[in-house]
C-alpha cells in the first residue's frame, strides 16, 4: 500500500528487486516528488526487471524525469 505523505518527497530510496515492485514505486510516488527531488534505484544493475522497469518509467515520463547516474545505482531526479 502507499498513503500520501503529508508533504512533499526529497528523496526517496526504492530497494524492490521485481519489476512490478518498482512499477508501483515509482508510480505511487511520482507527483509526490518535489521538482528537484532524487529517487535512488538501489537494483537497477542487478535485476533485469528492475532495470526494465526504469528504463520504461523514463521512456513514458522523460519531460519530468532524468537519470543523473547508473553506477552503482540509479539516480533519478523530477525536472518538473
Amino acid at each position: 500500500t502507499f498513503r500520501a505523505p503529508p508533504r512533499p518527497i526529497d528523496l526517496m530510496h526504492i530497494d524492490c528487486d521485481w519489476h512490478e515492485s518498482v512499477v508501483f514505486c515509482l508510480e505511487a510516488a511520482k507527483e509526490h516528488l518535489r521538482v528537484g527531488g532524487t529517487v535512488l534505484v538501489d537494483d537497477y544493475n542487478d535485476y533485469k526487471g528492475c532495470k526494465a522497469a526504469v528504463d520504461a518509467f523514463l521512456a513514458a515520463n522523460e519531460r519530468s524525469f532524468s537519470m543523473v547516474a547508473s553506477l552503482p545505482h540509479a539516480i533519478l531526479q523530477r525536472m518538473q
